[in-house]
This record gives C-alpha cells, structure tokens and sequence, in this order.
C-alpha cells in the first residue's frame, strides 16, 4: 500500500508526538507502509510550521527522517484536472497523490478532499487509517 501524506498529517505529528498522525509517520520511517508526499506539501508545511510554533530545522529533521518519499511538485496542468473535484488550494494533492499512484490519501483535511469525482483513492484520516491496519 502507498499512502499519500497530506501537509495536516506532517504538522499535527510536528505539534503531538503521541497522536494518530504521528503514529501513522512513524509506521512509514519503520517501513511498514509506504509513505510519499509532493515537494508541494513539503513547502507548506514550512509555511504553516511557525503557526504551532515549530521550527524549520524540526520540519527538515521529521522529514528527512521519516522515510517518506519527496515527489516533484505537480505541474498547473496536472492541478487543473482537478479542480473540478475538490476545493482549489487542494486540487495538488490530489494530482500528487494520483500521480504518484498512491492508494490512499492520510489528511485532516478530509472535507475538501471528499468527492465522488477522486475514483481508485481513498481518503481517510490518520485515526480512521489505524484502525483499518
């Protein structure tokens, strides 16, 4: 299984160590899931880090330690194919996620990405995801 870790997941586990988005990390750094994520979501996480008080060199550290894969951000054509299906600011994830042939999409932010129009991806959140392992 891939799984596509969206910028909400990165940041709850940099703001709780002991909660779902954590735990979900962690099983990606052990290599028990693979995990990917877009150099996109990368960049906003540094932009939001500084909101719960987190440090740029905490966000490298998590990141460079995790495991998970770095993909290329998607390109503005690849993010207009779906835009019809989720809300604007989102639509790179699910281009990312698709691109990078993820099965599954781990955020917080599940409300923006629900839609009937995202075919083969589930999207969940880290507490729904561990319970399904």
């Amino acid at each position: 299984m891939l799984a596509f870790i969206d910028a909400s997941v990165i940041l709850a586990a940099l703001g709780s160590k002991s909660g779902g988005s954590s735990q979900v990390l962690k099983l990606v750094r052990k290599r028990k899931i693979d995990g990917v994520t877009s150099q996109a979501v990368v960049e906003e996480v540094f932009r939001n880090a500084n909101k719960i008080k987190i440090t740029e060199s905490e966000v490298s550290r998590l990141i460079s330690s995790s495991s998970l894969k770095v993909i290329p951000a998607p390109i503005s054509e690849e993010v207009e194919k779906y835009l019809s299906v989720t809300v604007e600011k989102d639509a790179h994830v699910v281009a990312s996620a698709i691109k990078s042939k993820a099965n599954i999409i781990i955020t917080l932010d599940k409300k923006h990405l629900l839609s009937k129009g995202i075919k083969g991806i589930d999207v969940v959140s880290p507490g729904e995801f561990l319970q399904k392992l």
